[in-house]
């Protein structure tokens, strides 16, 4: 056998040993890696099952412990809920898990949800300024009037 076959054979044994192992990594990783993706949201639909639906100014957040963050907000408007002039907001501030960190001075269109008198939200039922979020409040405002006339 020359040089040449047995540097082929050692090689060939080495990616066959390696290549399955190389797979399987893949495969876990890919388990367990979840990354957060949020559908096209419906802002009716969000404002239905909301607990709490305004547009407020950050004014500080504090955290984040155990993976979460409390946020105080101005509220600007509100949809929906009870009505108050600041709302305090947990959310997780790790991305794959839909988190959101709230920048101070920046106003956001927040659904929150409501369990044990503490208000929650992520990044796919939270919008920041912009367009979007204009069409978005457009969308609450019709939803309210709806709901309103009946």
């Amino acid at each position: 056998m020359s040089r040449n076959q047995i540097d082929f054979a050692m090689s060939r044994r080495a990616l066959q040993a390696i290549l399955p192992a190389a797979l399987l990594m893949l495969v876990f990783a890919g388990q367990s890696a979840h990354a957060c993706t949020c559908a096209q949201p419906d802002a009716t639909w969000l404002a239905e099952f909301a607990a709490i639906v305004f547009r407020g100014k950050v004014l500080h957040s504090t955290g984040p412990k155990t993976g979460e963050a409390s946020t105080t907000f101005a509220v600007q408007r509100q949809w929906k809920g009870d009505p108050v002039r600041k709302a305090v907001v947990r959310a997780r501030v790790q991305s794959a898990a839909c988190g959101i960190r709230f920048k101070p001075g920046e106003s956001y269109l927040v659904f929150a949800s409501e369990k044990d008198g503490v208000y929650r939200t992520n990044s796919c039922s939270t919008f920041s300024k912009g367009a979007y979020q204009n069409r978005l409040e457009h969308r609450v405002d019709a939803w309210k009037k709806n709901k309103e006339a009946n």
